[in-house]
């Protein structure tokens, strides 16, 4: 899955070690969120090569990029749903914490107040699915032979029915 985070300072750009907007899309390739929050800021950053620190959670990354959009922007492949399940728990239970906007079942189950780690990770897996791309256990964190999974649309002649082929 993919985290945008908003961490950078907006006049420079450079990273200010707070985070007041996450986006979560189902793959570096989906054209659209899956849940837009903001929020008063929390601590956000990079430890090592493979963690973010979010507040009090930390989530194993495969891959980090600055200024992704514009430079007020970051994002980070986060490969176990596990992980941004936990996250949303944490930002859910925090009252400096909103939706903004997002998939239907998401925003409801956002609104809703009540879910628990593992609805999340049953609505983003399935979210996942309509993508049509794998989704890591949520019982175990991803081994390195699935942090390597790539996935190629195919794309047919009239634009419709396309499907994709993950590997």
């Amino acid at each position: 899955m993919l985290l945008k985070l908003r961490c950078n300072d907006p006049a420079n750009g450079i990273h200010t070690g707070r985070c007041d907007g996450i986006e979560i899309f189902a793959s570096e390739k989906h054209p659209d969120a899956l849940l837009e929050l903001h929020g008063t800021a929390w601590r956000c950053h990079r430890e090592e090569v493979s963690w973010l620190i979010f507040g009090r959670q930390r989530l194993l990354i495969r891959r980090y990029k600055a200024w992704v959009g514009n430079w007020c922007w970051d994002a980070a492949i986060v490969p176990a749903v596990f992980d941004i399940a936990n996250l949303l728990v944490a930002l859910q239970r925090s009252p400096y914490w909103d939706v903004e906007s997002g998939d239907s079942k998401l925003f409801d189950t956002w609104h809703a107040r009540a879910a628990k780690r593992q609805t999340w990770e049953r609505l983003l897996s399935e979210a996942m699915k309509a993508d049509q791309c794998p989704s890591t256990s949520r019982s175990h964190r991803p081994r390195p032979e699935d942090l390597r999974v790539q996935c190629f649309p195919e794309v047919h002649d009239d634009h419709t029915n396309s499907v994709t082929h993950c590997q």
